[in-house]
């Protein structure tokens, strides 16, 4: 049983497990009756549990050969601190049959080896002590990995690689808690950005949305949160000037490196103000968006739940 405990559970198979528990049981149950006997017939009871012995030694010989064939420390302990232990056990049974000779120079030896096996055997249990410590360390270190691996891979799905915003994936899953504090949903998009694709290429494109969404990261701050939610369009959810606030930031952006003199960007914003959960914000900012497209771009259109327009802000800015 004890060395079912002491060495590793991945050294030793299940099935070489129970077949040890098995002969300990069993040695266990004729050694009570051998120390207490009279009920059964003590020759067979002795000699029964000789045998016992004898297949207790062999079980523990063989797993340790193969504990230590599996590369198991605790067993070489084992090995080491049972090996004089057992051979005396061993003259010990011959003596019972009547093979070897007993007496007291073999109970005396009896006495060093198990001092000695007293020793090994702490050596050993502070070693396996200190192999379950790194093993549990080494676990910690693992979990740790796997869960600033698995953060890694959460914000990689959350954040967008152009902008470095929240994706709509990350935007949505905070929006419920931001709109809660703010009371507002404002959706972005940038007017005519099909013709600077067109006209200047993707790659000025991209240029062009990296600096917007920069300047609306600033705008919604450390309160609030901005993100691109696919091609041209962003979010926002922040104080209920963040609309105005966009519009007017975006068309002071100095774009004369890619796009050449002359030219501004002009956003549409549809803000929603008025509703609880995120998807009537979203439905109602996204028609007010609609409208200011309608009614010529370049404006913020602020709305109800019920989409009733309370402010509407326009803009002499040059579109692109």
């Amino acid at each position: 049983l004890f060395f079912n405990i002491f060495v590793e559970r991945e050294a030793l198979t299940d099935r070489f497990r129970t077949v040890a528990r098995i002969v300990a049981v069993a040695l266990i149950v004729f050694g009570f009756l051998n120390a207490f006997g009279g009920l059964f017939n003590a020759t067979v009871v002795d000699t029964i549990f000789n045998l016992l012995l004898i297949g207790g030694v062999v079980t523990v010989a063989t797993g340790c050969a193969r504990a230590i064939v599996r590369g198991s420390r605790s067993a070489r302990f084992y090995l080491l601190a049972w090996a004089l232990p057992l051979l005396i056990l061993a003259l010990r049974i011959l003596a019972n049959f009547g093979l070897a000779r007993g007496g007291e120079t073999l109970d005396q030896a009896t006495f060093a080896a198990m001092a000695l096996q007293a020793v090994l055997l702490s050596i050993g249990i502070g070693d396996r002590f200190r192999g379950l410590q790194a093993e549990r360390d080494a676990a910690a270190r693992a979990l740790g990995e796997a869960e600033a691996e698995s953060e890694a891979m959460r914000i990689l799905a959350e954040t967008d690689t152009l902008t470095g915003l929240y994706n709509r994936r990350g935007f949505v899953a905070r929006a419920p808690e931001l709109i809660g504090r703010h009371g507002m949903l404002a959706l972005i998009d940038l007017d005519h950005f099909k013709a600077i694709n067109d006209s200047y290429g993707h790659d000025v494109g991209d240029v062009v949305l990296m600096r917007v969404a920069e300047t609306l990261k600033n705008i919604a701050g450390d309160q609030g949160i901005a993100g691109r939610l696919g091609g041209e369009e962003f979010g926002i959810i922040g104080p209920l000037a963040c609309g105005e606030a966009a519009r007017v930031a975006v068309a002071a952006l100095d774009m004369t490196d890619i796009l050449g003199p002359g030219r501004t960007l002009t956003v549409s914003v549809g803000v929603a103000t008025g509703a609880t959960a995120y998807e009537r914000f979203y439905v109602a900012a996204d028609r007010a968006l609609y409208r200011a497209k309608e009614e010529g771009r370049n404006r913020v259109i602020v709305t109800g739940t019920e989409d009733r327009p309370v402010r509407l802000v326009r803009s002499n800015a040059v579109p692109v």
